[in-house]
């Protein structure tokens, strides 16, 4: 567990870092604020980056629309640089596998049809009260 923390302290530490500089290179309001937030939520998979990317498109757009596009690039960029190339390598030296062994664990985890089968040992159901 303190590996996987380390990894995501990483990853956040790496967003924070990049996002403070691509936002004051654009010239964004509060860019300081807003890549210490970009980097502190990415600590929730998927839903933090969403918000934190909206919330700064949004800061960007009362400027101009060329620096919430700058913005927009910016983090569709660096998405795929984390899944590509820093997510493998920080799963391959936590976990000590290969990135697609991981993932590949994921997807035969999730698409399991013995996941999504109800329990066999259900509670039985309320029995009707008799007048």
């Amino acid at each position: 567990m303190s590996k996987w923390l380390l990894g995501q302290g990483t990853l956040m530490l790496i967003l924070g870092i990049s996002s403070i500089i691509v936002f004051g290179i654009l010239h964004v309001r509060y860019f300081l604020l807003l890549g210490f937030l970009m980097g502190l939520l990415n600590i929730i998979p998927i839903a933090g980056g969403v918000i934190t990317i909206t919330l700064v498109a949004l800061v960007a757009a009362l400027d101009s629309w060329t620096k919430m596009s700058g913005v927009l690039i910016f983090y569709l960029i660096y998405v795929n640089v984390e899944n590509a190339i820093l997510i493998p390598r920080i799963m391959r030296s936590s976990v000590n596998l290969m990135g697609l062994t991981v993932l590949v664990a994921l997807l035969l985890g999730t698409a399991s049809p013995a996941s999504s089968e109800p329990s066999s040992r259900s509670p039985p159901p309320p029995s009707s009260p008799s007048c």
